[in-house]
């Protein structure tokens, strides 16, 4: 959840980076651990970082919710 302050910096790369890490994050999360965590919250800030005005945000973005298959 800390995550997703990353999400609000002003510098892309932090934004990137901070997707990227949330998204091998949960998608490598124990099953009994997922029940913890808003699905809704993660996927409506992914989906916020979709609309960047950063073609590089958005990359990364779409790239963290591919790594959410299973999730």
């Amino acid at each position: 959840m800390t995550c997703v302050t990353f999400f609000k910096s002003t510098r892309s790369e932090v934004q990137c980076n901070g997707a990227i890490f949330l998204g091998f994050l949960l998608g490598n999360l124990p099953e009994n651990k997922r029940l913890t965590i808003s699905k809704e919250y993660v996927c409506g800030a992914l989906i916020t970082l979709l609309k960047d005005s950063s073609a590089n945000v958005r990359c990364k973005a779409a790239e963290a919710m591919s790594l959410l298959y299973d999730y």
